[in-house]
């Protein structure tokens, strides 16, 4: 490696991979072009580019990362567009020596059952699931020779079947929820995660609140809604018994709701990427609401077999 500091793209990729792992050549040849326009590499023709030792050990440390993103998360989630953003945030990370930026919105662990509603008190088994998951992935990040700065949201937000609350001890079942996510994340993560209540950012407390947006523009396009409204059809009749109008309902609360979350996300984090965490995939692409040629990028866990 000291002796031989010019490559073509092939042999650099065998260098650093050892050509022993099948991520997509799409990918990896614009991580590695976007390194060296960011300055990790220098081009010196068509075909080759030399480095130093220094850029050598950045390329190596962002090709590790990659190959564990890719092994980590369901590629078929991650467009070309969210592709491109995430390797951009992640050469921005390294070459500035700056924190990469996770975040995440966990959901309170409700009741299930037809015709019940609210909160356990305590966390279910899909959220200490996903908060494994959440502290593994930031912890390989700094193995990989990242830095990286993570964020947990609890919501206590936009609630389920929110006019049956009202009355009931939902605020004390929270309050304990939370006090056990808070321990979860710290445990798990060792401390690289921080936790918070969505209710602490002000903007979202005012705008989305307990209740959630209620009425005005989905927010979102008709083919979207089709998507989230289709999926949580499935899980709201067998699991809750709910009617296919509440289906909707909720949806809909959830479009305006997600969109707004989402907005204050990619304000508060231009260079941030959230770890999704919910068991419905198809509603990540409500954060971005009608902006969806320029997503919020997300990254997405592979689920468990």
């Amino acid at each position: 490696m000291k002796n031989k500091a010019i490559f073509t793209w092939k042999e650099i990729v065998e260098l650093l991979t050892g050509n022993g792992h099948a991520v997509s050549c799409a990918d990896m040849s614009s991580l590695i072009t976007y390194s060296r326009q960011r300055g990790i590499g220098t081009a010196i023709s068509y075909q080759k580019t030399s480095y130093s030792e220094e850029g050598l050990k950045n390329l190596k440390r962002l090709v590790r990362w990659w190959i564990y993103l890719d092994d980590f998360t369901i590629p078929e989630w991650r467009n070309a567009i969210i592709t491109k953003k995430i390797q951009k945030i992640v050469v921005g990370s390294l070459k500035n020596n700056l924190p990469l930026t996770l975040y995440a919105v966990f959901c309170p662990s409700y009741k299930k059952g037809v015709g019940v509603s609210g909160y356990t008190g305590k966390l279910g088994m899909h959220t200490k699931r996903y908060i494994q998951k959440m502290s593994e992935f930031v912890l390989s990040t700094e193995d990989a020779g990242l830095k990286v700065k993570g964020t947990a949201f609890f919501s206590d937000l936009l609630l389920e079947n929110y006019k049956r609350l009202v009355g009931t001890n939902y605020k004390k079942d929270l309050a304990s929820n939370f006090r056990e996510f808070k321990k979860d994340i710290k445990k798990n993560s060792k401390g690289k995660i921080k936790s918070a209540l969505l209710s602490s950012i002000m903007a979202l407390k005012r705008d989305v609140g307990e209740k959630g947006i209620k009425t005005g523009p989905l927010g979102i396009s008709g083919e979207l809604f089709n998507t989230v409204f289709k999926r949580n059809r499935v899980f709201y009749t067998n699991q809750l018994g709910w009617s296919e109008p509440m289906v909707k309902e909720r949806t809909e609360v959830l479009a305006r709701s997600y969109a707004k979350l989402g907005e204050y996300f990619r304000k508060k984090y231009p260079e941030g990427i959230m770890f999704w965490v919910e068991s419905a995939y198809e509603r990540g692409a409500m954060y971005s609401g009608n902006n969806q040629q320029d997503p919020i990028p997300i990254i997405y866990p592979k689920k468990d077999e």
